[in-house]
């Protein structure tokens, strides 16, 4: 069953090249595949410094949660923090594609795409950065982790903290979890009942997911929750969620 859903996301990248090229080669697939993580950096913007939170990082861009107010077409200069991966690295230039605010915080996220040249990114934080985020070819579309689908959906839940049902944001989802914005908190390892609403023409879906990181944002939580021992109904539910997300997000990225 698992099998099958990673051979149907193969088949999404698939425009004008054959599937026996796209098989025959990574080059085009490491390109779109983008490594989920939270990593804070330092951004330059016309000599005004300010923070950022990496969400998501690829050989040709990223995106970044920041209170920046950016626009499209601005160029930023990214540095990594004095802690962590690649603090002594290159820093690396970028471009504003795109933004998107949310509903509620005062954040927004911003895509970026790097104007660095090709021969100075070798010496820069974000190879380090993908070096630790098991970024290889063949992880791409075998390790469910690294399958996920950029979102803005809600997913309701009963929280003890209020003893009641709430609802919060999922930014990302994939085969093996999510990422969910929330003002409540979850208690790490125990598994909480999440149901989805769901994209149009869609079924409901609910899964048990498990906490395993979480991590303050301003007023709220950002929480990275773990899938297990889904039924073959909950992945096949799954599987059509992230193939309409992809898509989405795919046509998005082409323009």
């Amino acid at each position: 069953m698992f099998q099958g859903l990673m051979a149907g996301f193969k088949s999404l990248f698939a425009t004008k090249s054959t599937q026996a090229e796209m098989d025959g080669g990574f080059q085009e697939r490491r390109k779109l595949i983008r490594m989920r993580c939270s990593y804070e950096v330092k951004g330059n913007h016309r000599d005004k410094k300010f923070k950022a939170t990496v969400v998501d990082i690829g050989l040709q861009g990223l995106k970044m949660r920041t209170g920046e107010k950016l626009k499209v077409g601005d160029k930023v200069t990214l540095s990594p923090p004095s802690e962590g991966v690649g603090n002594t690295a290159a820093p690396v230039e970028g471009k504003v594609l795109w933004i998107k605010a949310t509903d509620k915080t005062f954040a927004r996220y911003v895509g970026l795409i790097f104007t660095t040249k090709k021969e100075e990114m070798g010496q820069s934080w974000v190879k380090l950065l993908l070096k630790e985020l098991g970024f290889k070819p063949k992880s791409i579309f075998t390790n469910r982790r690294f399958v996920r689908a950029d979102c803005f959906l809600d997913a309701k839940y009963m929280s003890r903290q209020v003893n009641r049902e709430v609802t919060g944001r999922v930014y990302n989802l994939g085969v093996g979890g999510m990422l969910l914005e929330s003002n409540y908190e979850l208690p790490m390892g125990e598994p909480t009942e999440m149901e989805f609403v769901p994209p149009e023409g869609l079924p409901i879906l609910r899964v048990l997911a498990y906490p395993k990181q979480i991590k303050r944002d301003g007023t709220v939580r950002l929480i990275g929750l773990e899938f297990r021992d889904l039924s073959d109904r909950q992945l096949d539910v799954l599987g059509r969620y992230l193939k309409q997300l992809l898509q989405a997000s795919f046509k998005n990225e082409r323009g």
